[in-house]
């Protein structure tokens, strides 16, 4: 909910999902009748029948948060915006993605380029450039190494397009960094058995 100019945050990744062509919306908040929720209660631009939420009782990473709404998605790809990763573009992040989606029917993650200096905050990815610009097909996925151990500087950031496969790792993942469930673990146990590529959106 945190303002940017005139409006919350969570309203431009509604906006960008919104103009992507999603029309389904599962929320995934922390309390009942949350400020969030108290929002979208009078959010026209969506039916409310069309959207849901689900409630992470404790904050125990963003893994497990996603494996919250697990009974909301059937054996299908579904994507995930995280709204307080801010992404400015002509033709909207999610969009971009799901137009790579449309070609190689399999998992897509949004990356771009940080510095040495943040690879320890993000997951990052190896990955082999493609025949298409600005996609990478991925090899490796970790999340926040080490500088020393770091594949690349190639960071994951809050856009995914995801198989429903993922929560089988979530639901039997470990603790990770923090502590937490986290959601880059379970990406690197689900890249052994299915491709993901790597959009570098523009």
């Amino acid at each position: 909910m945190l303002p940017l100019i005139d409006k919350p945050l969570l309203y431009y990744a509604l906006e960008e999902a919104l103009c992507s062509g999603i029309e389904e919306f599962i929320f995934i908040i922390r309390k009942k009748k949350s400020s969030i929720q108290s929002y979208l209660e009078h959010f026209q631009l969506i039916s409310q029948k069309n959207m849901h939420y689900v409630y992470q009782e404790n904050p125990l990473g963003l893994g497990h948060a996603i494996s919250r709404a697990r009974d909301f998605i059937n054996d299908e790809f579904f994507s995930i915006l995280l709204s307080d990763e801010l992404i400015l573009a002509q033709t909207p992040c999610l969009k971009q993605m799901i137009e790579v989606y449309q070609t190689v029917h399999t998992n897509v993650l949004a990356i771009h380029s940080v510095s040495h200096e943040e690879v320890s905050q993000y997951g990052i990815i190896k990955g082999e450039e493609t025949s298409t610009p600005f996609v990478l097909k991925l090899e490796e996925l970790v999340e926040k190494p080490s500088i020393e151990k770091a594949p690349s500087s190639l960071a994951i950031v809050g856009r995914y397009i995801l198989s429903s496969r993922i929560f089988h790792y979530l639901e039997n993942q470990q603790p990770g960094a923090n502590g937490e469930i986290q959601l880059t673990d379970s990406l690197h146990s689900l890249l052994k058995k299915e491709p993901f590529y790597g959009l570098k959106f523009l």
